[in-house]
């Protein structure tokens, strides 16, 4: 099973870690799991949850009012997003899940679908090389993760 680190978390959501621990604090919106070492750590399914809690306070939703919703309440707000940044963002976060748990099917039907809805060239610019500097797929990190060779195959 993939875990991450806050670091990880930071990386991925774009959600700065002291604000990703108020949240947690203050909001209570995980449950902490800690190591034997007694350092957090985080799952795909956490990283999922951060990366829609996190797009809809970034277009205009109050972490005060996100933190007491379900799961399923988010997701569905989700399809409510209009603007195609946000809508550009969705898919690279869903982009990130499918990486992280290995789930090709699904990662290559996100992308038909965002060819389907902006054609190829949005689809690329938007879409392709936004996910791709995320995960840091232009550095020398991770080179032998399994997450890189998941993406160069399903691109």
């Amino acid at each position: 099973m993939k875990t991450f680190s806050i670091a990880e978390l930071e990386q991925y959501s774009l959600i700065k870690a002291h604000t990703f621990r108020t949240w947690e604090q203050r909001f209570n919106i995980f449950k902490t799991r800690r190591r034997m070492t007694n350092i957090r750590y985080y799952t795909v399914e956490d990283l999922a949850f951060l990366l829609d809690f996190s797009l809809l306070n970034r277009f205009g939703h109050k972490v005060s009012k996100l933190a007491f919703l379900d799961k399923q309440t988010i997701r569905e707000k989700l399809f409510e997003l209009k603007e195609d940044p946000a809508k550009h963002q969705h898919q690279i976060n869903q982009l990130i899940v499918c990486m992280f748990s290995l789930n090709i099917e699904d990662f290559e039907l996100i992308l038909d679908s965002c060819v389907s809805t902006w054609g190829i060239d949005e689809t690329i610019e938007e879409i392709i090389l936004p996910f791709l500097e995320r995960i840091e797929f232009f550095s020398y990190k991770g080179r032998t993760s399994v997450e890189y060779h998941f993406t160069v195959t399903a691109l």
